[in-house]
């Protein structure tokens, strides 16, 4: 039972350290914009697709 939990608080961990990186990653793209740098912008859309992605192909397994 202990290691459930343990397993359980671990995941539930990365699941908040990801979405923690998204808002960094996103808030990037926000400042991005504002100076106009609109390229530099659509990278980090495209990394952070690119994440997500990779996230449901993981979750599908």
């Amino acid at each position: 039972m202990k290691k459930i939990t343990i397993i359980i608080c671990l995941i539930l961990s990365f699941k908040s350290f990801a979405q923690q990186n998204y808002n960094r990653l996103w808030k990037k793209v926000e400042k991005l914009e504002l100076k106009g740098k609109t390229t530099s912008a659509a990278e980090i859309t495209h990394k952070i697709l690119i994440e997500a992605l990779k996230k449901v192909m993981i979750n599908k397994l």
